[in-house]
C-alpha cells in the first residue's frame, strides 16, 4: 500500500493551530464551488488514509494528493485535494482543491 510523504496527525495539528494557508489558485477553486474557507479546511481536516492517491516531488517541495468524494448541497463532488507542509511540518500549504 503507498505511504503519504505527510502523516494526516501533522495536518490536524496544522489545521487546530491554524498554521494553514490556501494558495490563491486553491482559494479560487473552493469559492467556485460555493463552498466556504471553514467547510474547505473541514475536508482538509477529516481526510484519511483511504483518501490518499499518490506523492508528487517538485524542485522545492514535496505533495500529497487525496481524492474524496464530499456531498454538498444535494450532489456529490469528487474533489482533488493536493498540499504540502513547511516549516518541520509545523506550516500546511494547500495548492488545490478542485473537482
Amino acid at each position: 500500500m503507498k505511504k503519504a510523504h505527510y502523516h494526516l496527525d501533522d495536518v490536524r495539528q496544522a489545521i487546530a493551530s491554524g498554521n494553514y494557508q490556501f494558495s490563491p489558485r486553491a482559494l479560487r477553486d473552493y469559492r467556485n464551488l460555493s463552498y466556504t474557507e471553514d467547510l474547505a479546511i473541514s475536508i482538509v481536516d477529516n481526510l484519511t488514509e483511504k483518501d490518499y492517491r499518490k506523492t508528487i516531488a517538485y524542485d522545492d517541495y514535496v505533495c500529497d494528493v487525496y481524492h474524496i468524494e464530499h456531498c454538498f448541497n444535494g450532489y456529490t463532488d469528487c474533489l482533488y485535494i493536493k498540499f504540502y507542509m513547511e516549516n518541520g511540518n509545523l506550516e500546511l500549504e494547500i495548492v488545490s482543491f478542485h473537482l
